[in-house]
């Protein structure tokens, strides 16, 4: 949990006009609640300090993945903005005049489930949805009243009646602005390039899923071009029941032997105690898919996946 913020007090909160709050990525500068929660950050559990000083009104000049908020002791309002894909996830719950917000879903609960105000539930329906679809649809959770925050959008919160309005700064489209194949492979190519050269950290360990396919043989050409320290993992069965290595694994050997990454180490799911599995879900993806989520927490060896 990187920070909780509330129009009524919870416990181990401070306060600041009308606002409550906790968390690393919530700080005071002066008489202003800033939350700053940049994706180059959140792994570390640290304030995005270069966020700090932005027009929260206009959408964020940076190419991360972000989420802040804006508050002034006396304002009418607590302004709040979501990255262009809503990346990076932020829950709200309300009742009547009251509300909450946080990153961390299951602390949301917990904050108003110790309150006097309110009581958040599993929604059953939800739960049967997000294990069909492996995701809740829309901006839905599993849980009763907590909702995940619309992406690409400023929100402006009343702090006393609780009442919001939204506006979207910016929608996802298909421009179709490449004239062929080629152009827009070169076009995927200098992005994708861009993104690990920007984004690189020395003296972290990067863990990379090998599983030869697509996704696995993008990220580690990037990655070992820009020098990313890779940790590969493989998550399956390595043999089948006569003890025979499977075409998936050896498929993840060839190409992970292609890049002359350290050895792959193995994972069996079948070894992962299943309740952590589905509390590892719940945090990381109560509305989303949980391919990565699940083993959060559970694999050693890495500092961030890629």
């Amino acid at each position: 949990m990187d920070f909780v913020v509330s129009n009524f007090s919870f416990e181990n909160s401070n306060q600041i006009g009308e606002l409550f709050y906790s968390g690393a990525c919530a700080r005071t500068v002066g008489d202003k609640l800033l939350v700053r929660q940049s994706a180059d950050f959140r792994y570390f559990g640290k304030y995005a300090d270069k966020l700090e000083n932005i027009d929260i009104t206009k959408p964020v000049d940076d190419d991360d993945f972000y989420f802040v908020a804006d508050y002034c002791a006396g304002d009418k309002n607590i302004t709040l903005q979501t990255d262009i894909i809503g990346y990076e996830a932020v829950f709200m719950w309300r009742k009547g005049n009251l509300f909450a917000f946080s990153d961390d879903v299951l602390k949301l609960a917990e904050v108003v489930n110790k309150s006097s105000h309110g009581h958040v539930k599993l929604d059953e329906s939800k739960v049967r949805e997000f294990l069909f679809f492996a995701l809740c649809l829309f901006e839905d959770t599993i849980f009763t009243d907590i909702k995940r925050l619309p992406p690409a959008s400023v929100i402006e919160v009343d702090v006393k009646s609780g009442d919001s309005a939204i506006s979207v700064y910016d929608e996802f489209k298909m421009s179709g602005a490449y004239a062929d194949v080629d152009e827009a492979a070169k076009g995927i190519d200098t992005y994708l390039d861009k993104y690990f050269a920007d984004h690189y950290q020395e003296g972290i360990r990067y863990g990379i899923g090998m599983s030869g396919g697509l996704d696995s043989r993008v990220g580690a050409y990037y990655a070992k071009k820009h020098g990313y320290d890779i940790h590969p993992i493989f998550i399956g069965v390595k043999r089948n029941k006569f003890g025979i290595k499977t075409n998936d694994v050896k498929r993840a050997e060839t190409v992970n032997s292609y890049f002359g990454f350290a050895p792959i180490k193995y994972y069996d799911p079948r070894t992962v105690d299943l309740r952590s599995k589905v509390e590892h879900d719940t945090k990381g993806a109560p509305n989303m898919s949980s391919n990565i989520h699940q083993n959060m927490g559970v694999l050693p060896g890495f500092d961030v996946l890629i």
